[in-house]
Order: structure tokens, then C-alpha cells, then sequence
């Protein structure tokens, strides 16, 4: 039987994996120490400027921090002057900055898992976290090559600095991504996952089959409202278009907090009986 760890890697590459990938059971989560760097440490009841310049506030009580974008707390002044005031993190630190993760990663057993680490926000949340969300929306409407420059400079420090770490990264992809396949396409083979809330599957499995790992679109609300059969189809519908030549993971479209302990069942069941090669 093949280690979390292999089976994840053969289910990627277009090998032979000998079960369902859970998903993130081939994952042990680092305390890295770039966290506090690029997003700061959350603490209730405190705030701070992270590594983006970005002040974050943390109020007694609430659910978790929130960013101060009002006056000389906002990062980005002037999108048209985006290169002026956006600097991306120094995420090159002291061995010592590093002792605790390292030890921590060195307790992995990497035949098993991969040592894993979490970057946070997105795209967007970069965005309306450096501008404000009003500035950020009007921004789409009256500067959009502007905003696409800082897009493309947030994608690329992201996805290429864990790239040149030699880490995957795993893109969770919100919302509609039918008419932006092709720009997802522009990666290095082999080096990142897809995860899809909503997409044509058939399609992005033709466009990004022979350069990512994709997974996700089946809809999480069906594990609670669907019915039991429809989702036994889908989930064979899925793996019929997407299992051949590898590259995929079977995974529903958002993570999930609750769901029908029947029709979850039926979606696992059917993935490890007809998702066999």
C-alpha cells in the first residue's frame, strides 16, 4: 500500500495511485516562520503591520482581524502609482528565525506526508487589504491595467517564490474560471494544483491536463441538499473525464464544515470502487 505521500504524488503525475486522495491527508501543517512576515502574528485584542505594510486590527471578541485602509493606514494611495508604494515581504531569514519550523519539519516523516506551508490571502484580499475594497472596485472600473500589473506582480511572488522554494503550491480558484483557463495554463509543468469552486471540468482538463493537477467543482451544497444519485453520477462523470492520464483529484468545490453523512458516503464510495485504474 503507497504512503499518503505516494499515492498523492502518483495521482499527479499520472501514475497508478491505489486510492482516493483525502484532501489533505498527505499534508502535516508548518508553524513556518514566514507566516508572521507576510500576514503577522493573530493575536485578539491587538494589531499590527504585516510584511506588506498592511495594519491589521484584531478586536476583542470578533471572529478574527480585519485591515485598516482609512488615511495614512492605507498601503497603496494611488493605483496609477502602484510601484511606489507596493513592496513585496523579505522572506529571506536568519537560521535562527527558522529554528522552531525546522525542528518541527524535521519531526515529519517525509516517506509519509510533505511538510507543508500556508500562505494567506489570496489575490483579491491582497488587493482590497492594500487599497481598501472601495478604492479596490472602483480601481477595476477606472485604472484595470493598472490593477492587472498589480495582479500579475501579487500572482507571480506568490506562485514563484514557493515555486523556487521547491514546495506545490495548492490554488483554491473562487468562483467562475471558464474564461481564464488559458492564463492558469502558465506554469511550470508538473509544479502546481488547481483546485476549481465552479468550472467546466471537461475544459480545464483539456487546457491544464499536461501542466497542473486539478481537483474540486463538484458542488459542496450537494453533500447536503443533492440527491444521493445525482451525486453517484457526477462523481462518475467526473472520473471519466478527468482520471485519464492522471492529474486529478477527486474533491468537492469548497472546503466543508457539514454534510449528509449518506450522501457524503455515496461520493466516497463511489470514488474508491469506479475511480480505479
Amino acid at each position: 500500500m503507497l504512503t499518503a505521500r505516494e499515492n498523492f504524488m502518483e495521482t499527479i503525475k499520472g501514475g497508478k495511485p491505489d486510492r482516493f486522495v483525502k484532501q489533505f491527508e498527505y499534508q502535516e501543517w508548518l508553524n513556518d516562520s514566514l507566516f508572521p512576515v507576510y500576514f503577522g502574528n493573530i493575536v485578539p485584542g491587538t494589531e499590527w503591520i504585516n510584511g506588506w505594510g498592511v495594519k491589521n486590527i484584531f478586536p476583542v471578541g470578533m471572529p478574527g482581524p480585519f485591515p485598516s485602509c482609512e488615511g495614512e493606514d492605507k498601503v497603496c494611495k494611488d493605483i496609477a502609482k502602484w510601484k511606489e508604494y507596493v513592496k513585496a515581504p523579505e522572506v529571506v531569514l536568519s537560521a535562527e528565525a527558522w529554528k522552531e519550523a525546522v525542528a518541527q519539519a524535521e519531526s515529519i516523516d517525509r516517506k509519509e506526508k510533505f511538510v507543508t506551508a500556508k500562505i494567506f490571502c489570496g489575490v483579491f484580499e491582497k488587493l482590497h487589504y492594500l487599497m481598501g475594497m472601495e478604492d479596490a472596485m472602483i480601481n477595476f472600473y477606472d485604472e484595470p491595467e493598472a490593477m492587472h500589473e498589480l495582479i500579475d506582480y501579487l500572482t507571480d511572488w506568490e506562485i514563484e517564490e514557493i515555486i523556487n522554494l521547491g514546495m506545490i503550491p495548492y490554488v483554491f480558484l473562487e468562483g467562475p474560471y471558464n474564461t481564464r483557463l488559458e492564463i492558469l495554463k502558465q506554469v511550470p509543468k508538473g509544479k502546481v494544483i488547481y483546485m476549481f469552486e465552479q468550472v467546466d471540468i471537461a475544459k480545464a482538463k483539456k487546457i491544464l491536463g499536461d501542466t497542473a493537477c486539478i481537483c474540486g467543482n463538484l458542488p459542496s451544497a450537494d453533500l447536503i441538499y443533492g440527491k444521493k444519485e445525482d451525486i453517484i453520477e457526477n462523481t462518475k462523470r467526473m472520473l471519466d473525464i478527468c482520471a485519464p492520464g492522471g492529474g486529478f483529484m477527486m474533491d468537492c468545490s469548497i472546503v466543508i464544515d457539514h454534510y449528509d453523512e449518506e450522501k457524503f458516503s455515496a461520493w466516497y464510495e463511489t470514488t474508491l470502487e469506479y475511480g480505479r485504474y
